[in-house]
């Protein structure tokens, strides 16, 4: 039977899930209050060039932070090193943290898809071509762009309320 973890190997994983978290979230944030802005600033066909590649490019990376800031906080749930109480709250900041998952396939995906579908349709398209800036935006493609930033803010709550009660647990 192995031993309790060291105090040290806790402190460790409640900062990098911690740290995690907070960027995960605070990248999400960023998406939806300052890229999406911008994005929406753009040609029709430009702006939903770059909403795909942002889109492909955070796909890449947060998703990988969401799931080990889970993993840390189920290690502290699981070792229980401080009792009943603060364990179930690390439970918790975990299920949050990975609850992104069904929001995004649930809630998102929609979305996400038909954006992706219109951006393929772009890909012909050079951002320098005439065509590219004198384009008329299509009837919906500035709202959905803005409607996934919107979207995007639950899942920024979710990982925003899972750093939260990760902290609390930690304190």
């Amino acid at each position: 039977m192995s031993s309790s973890p060291s105090p040290s190997t806790i402190k460790a994983v409640q900062v990098a899930s911690l740290f995690t978290i907070a960027a995960s979230s605070g990248a999400k944030l960023g998406l939806s209050i300052f890229a999406v802005p911008r994005l929406l600033e753009s040609p029709g066909p430009l702006m939903l060039q770059q909403w795909d590649r942002m889109f492909v490019s955070g796909r890449a990376i947060l998703p990988a932070a969401d799931v080990l800031s889970a993993l840390g906080f189920s290690y502290l749930a699981y070792s229980r090193v401080f009792g009943e109480r603060t364990a179930k709250m690390y439970a918790l900041a975990a299920a949050l943290s990975v609850g992104i998952v069904p929001y995004t396939f649930l809630v998102m995906s929609r979305t996400n898809n038909k954006l992706r579908r219109r951006a393929e349709l772009t890909k012909s398209m050079s951002i320098t071509d005439e065509s590219l800036e004198s384009a008329e935006v299509r009837e919906g493609d500035k709202f959905l762009v803005d409607h996934w930033g919107v979207l995007n803010l639950g899942r920024t709550a979710m990982l925003a309320a899972a750093g939260l009660v990760g902290l609390y647990a930690s304190l």
